[in-house]
């Protein structure tokens, strides 16, 4: 058992946060793990009059009854004036999620198979807002088949009912709901053989949504492809490449007014390992995105979660994001290091129609929003 408090005060604000938080890990058996959390807010902030207290509380259930058999089941509630942004990363509220996932996994193969392994996955969830006002419930089914030659295959199928967004509209008194379509989905995704020097992963989706959560009203196509190169013992690389399409992709503006695009959206994440013995450490990573938005129409909600388009331009838009690193670490002596980063970095959104990946990877690189240079020593006395 453990807790956790904060109090904050914020004077420009005229801002006081007092947030509690209590978990439990229970194990009756080594089988069975029980996993609890619950935290309470309250804030005052007399620059807007604001006084709220809220509540949450996650809690997990995992066991394990044999060999090749394993059940998860959780619940997660965020209370509509929950407020945690003083103690850390809030990552909702208003929501309510019930999951369980329930697998088998067959390995008892002789040396002549072919398989290592084969796991069938099973789950359900059910979500709604902090009212029980039912958002969607979804099922899905998994199946994954590992080879004796350490390569694998995984197929996944969901599927969410017809739902209803309480929280795109962002609590708009007029179109408190957005109504979705039934979503459904599948996943392809091959990993080759392992070996000391190469490692790949391809992927294919077509979903309209995604299995866990962000119900959609178009499909949308994914194709993604990573591989790593290990072409000594202390030097990595990796590189990952993500491209994807969606029909109908629904953005909120404000308030009841949404907007309809075509969206795009390309991805390249690359990174570099190197150690030279035992005293020097060199890293670097960097993660582009280019995301566009095309042919956009307005609509607004209305109070029964109805989309109306309306005659009202809204304008294409580009959204280009970088984030790049690099660390050098140096140990001086045992416990004592010199380290030196340069991070690069920022977001740029243009209404335009610039669709080049190259320009569109470029301009945060060419107008970054940080640009920072950081010598660190650490000496031990």
């Amino acid at each position: 058992m453990g807790y956790l408090g904060t109090y904050t005060e914020r004077p420009v604000l005229d801002r006081e946060a007092k947030v509690h938080s209590i978990d439990l890990t229970y194990r009756p058996t080594d089988k069975v793990r029980v996993d609890t959390v619950f935290i309470s807010s309250n804030i005052e902030q007399g620059l807007d009059e604001t006084k709220k207290s809220g509540e949450a509380f996650r809690f997990r259930l995992t066991a394990s009854p044999r060999k090749g058999r394993w059940h998860d089941m959780g619940i997660f509630f965020f209370g509509k004036e929950l407020d945690i942004t003083d103690m850390g990363y809030q990552i909702s509220n208003d929501w309510l999620f019930l999951g369980s996932q329930n697998g088998l996994k067959f390995s008892d193969y002789d040396e002549s198979s072919i398989f290592l392994s084969n796991e069938f996955e099973v789950g359900y969830s059910f979500e709604s807002n902090a009212d029980l006002d039912k958002s969607s419930q979804s099922t899905y089914l998994s199946y994954k088949s590992t080879f004796r030659n350490t390569s694998n295959i995984e197929f996944t199928n969901f599927y969410r009912t017809p739902s209803k967004d309480f929280w795109i509209t962002r609590g708009s008194l007029i179109s408190p709901y957005i109504k979705k379509p039934k979503n459904y989905g599948t996943k392809l995704q091959f990993m080759g053989p392992s070996t000391d020097f190469f490692k790949y992963i391809l992927e294919v989706k077509r979903e309209k949504g995604s299995q866990w959560s962000f119900s959609a009203l178009g499909f949308k196509t994914s194709y993604m492809a990573m591989a790593d190169f290990t072409p000594r013992d202390n030097l990595s690389l990796s590189l990952m490449y993500q491209h994807s399409k969606e029909d109908d992709w629904l953005n909120w503006i404000e308030d009841n007014l949404l907007g309809i695009y075509k969206q795009k959206q390309r991805t390249t994440i690359a990174s570099m390992n190197w150690f030279g013995g035992d005293k020097h450490e060199l890293r670097m990573k960097a993660q582009m995105v280019a995301f566009t938005a095309r042919q956009p129409g307005a609509y607004l909600g209305d109070a029964t979660g109805s989309l109306n388009p309306i005659e009202m331009v809204l304008p294409p838009f580009s959204l280009s994001d970088l984030a790049f690193q690099i660390r050098y670490r140096y140990e001086i002596l045992p416990l004592a290091y010199l380290y030196v980063v340069y991070t690069k970095g920022g977001r740029i959104v243009e209404l335009d129609e610039e669709d080049s990946l190259d320009k569109l990877y470029k301009r945060p690189w060419n107008d970054p929003q940080a640009d920072n240079f950081t010598v660190k020593v650490r000496y031990r006395f």
